[in-house]
């Protein structure tokens, strides 16, 4: 649950009041947060409480047979056919992986919407030698917002962040992602989800930038929000 309130005086009545920041006296692990008007502009990077709140406000359930009616629209989404490849190799690939293996998919939802694909891989089990280099146990992600009317509106990093926070808790050692380097949205949306540069590679699908995240713990460990792991609750 999230708590709106505003500072006295304020009639803005807006969520997209340009005076929002946010401050709470409850734990990382809560799941209220109150917004209150402040001066505080532009902060919310550095304020882990705000970030732990918006990210647990994402959901994640396992991927059905059922649901590869609703990834066929989605993977001729524009941007799908942009980065993802044609439509019918990407739905088939999906549905093999869908059958076993290493390959993990979910659907992801916010206040009830379903509007996303997420899938994670261990990449030392699968043909990701560009991302050899990284610990042993660290896990891949891709992400896809299928819905178009849920773009442009900051879901990228926040699904990107509780996605990853989800594996972090489950005890990877470290969350990759790739996007193609022309990928300017996707390499913003990673960085504000808290991951850091590695490094550019060339596969055999062209050139990415890899980026990662460690546990909070680690070295460079960014601040984790909400426990997801588990229910994979919203």
């Amino acid at each position: 649950m999230i708590v709106l309130t505003h500072a006295r005086g304020c009639r803005c009545r807006k969520y997209n009041c340009s005076l929002y920041s946010a401050k709470t006296s409850t734990s990382l692990t809560s799941q209220v947060i109150v917004l209150i008007c402040s001066p505080m502009v532009g902060e919310i990077a550095t304020v882990k409480d705000l970030w732990g709140a918006l990210i647990s406000r994402y959901a994640f359930r396992r991927m059905r047979t059922a649901d590869l009616m609703l990834l066929d629209r989605w993977v001729r989404s524009p941007l799908a056919l942009r980065w993802w490849g044609e439509p019918g190799l990407v739905l088939a690939q999906i549905a093999t992986d869908l059958q076993g293996g290493p390959m993990r998919q979910w659907i992801a939802a916010t206040g009830g919407v379903e509007f996303a694909f997420v899938q994670s891989f261990p990449v030392h089990l699968w043909p990701s030698n560009h991302m050899a280099h990284l610990p042993r146990g660290t896990e891949a992600i891709d992400a896809l917002i299928g819905e178009a009317c849920m773009l442009g509106r900051g879901h990228g990093a926040g699904l990107i962040a509780a996605f990853a926070d989800l594996l972090l808790d489950e005890g990877v050692p470290m969350v990759s992602i790739d996007p193609d380097a022309s990928n300017a949205a996707a390499i913003r949306a990673s960085l504000s989800a808290g991951f850091a540069d590695d490094r550019v590679a060339r596969t055999s699908e062209g050139t990415v930038r890899i980026l990662t995240k460690p546990p909070v713990d680690a070295p460079g460990g960014y601040g984790r929000g909400a426990d997801l792991a588990g229910a994979h609750r919203g």
